[in-house]
């Protein structure tokens, strides 16, 4: 019996961090702004500034998602599974999406929080998404991937 408490321990201990759901960031969407970020390059290691893997996470933003990991022997790393999980595609996925899932919200104030405010939110920060963002490469970027809106969709009909 012992056995068995022990091994659903390590089980659940090693188990990646579960993520949210979080309205219109889909696939799509984080392929872009990983796209915006490094051109999506998933050999992308760390810039001197600290920005790690092909979404260009900071530790920050990273403790601020949960301090995902890839499971127990990343987690007690030295930097507790920072670099592990943001230089990898999927766990550094989930960390936007729940970086998201607590700090989205209608950036540009045009009535529905989307893929174009997770991406200015992923570049600026929260609390400075509201301010331009046009001339930087990163918004350009974007733009070359940006998934179509319902707007878009409907003005094709």
């Amino acid at each position: 019996m012992l056995f068995v408490q022990i091994a659903l321990l390590f089980l659940f201990a090693s188990a990646p961090a579960l993520t949210v759901h979080v309205s219109n960031l889909d696939v799509t969407c984080l392929k872009c702004i990983c796209t915006a970020s490094t051109g999506c390059n998933e050999n992308f290691s760390c810039s001197p500034e600290g920005f790690c893997g092909p979404f260009f996470i900071s530790r920050k933003y990273w403790e601020d998602a949960g301090s995902l990991t890839l499971g127990a022997s990343s987690k007690y790393s030295l930097d507790g599974g920072y670099n592990d999980c943001t230089k990898n595609f999927q766990c550094a996925s989930n960390v936007v999406t729940n970086y998201m899932a607590e700090n989205g919200w209608d950036c540009n104030d045009d009535g529905v929080t989307d893929c174009d405010d997770y991406a200015r939110i992923h570049f600026l920060g929260p609390e400075r998404c509201d301010q331009s963002i046009e001339n930087s490469l990163y918004y350009k970027r974007y733009l070359s991937c940006r998934p179509p809106k319902a707007a878009d969709t409907f003005s094709q009909v």
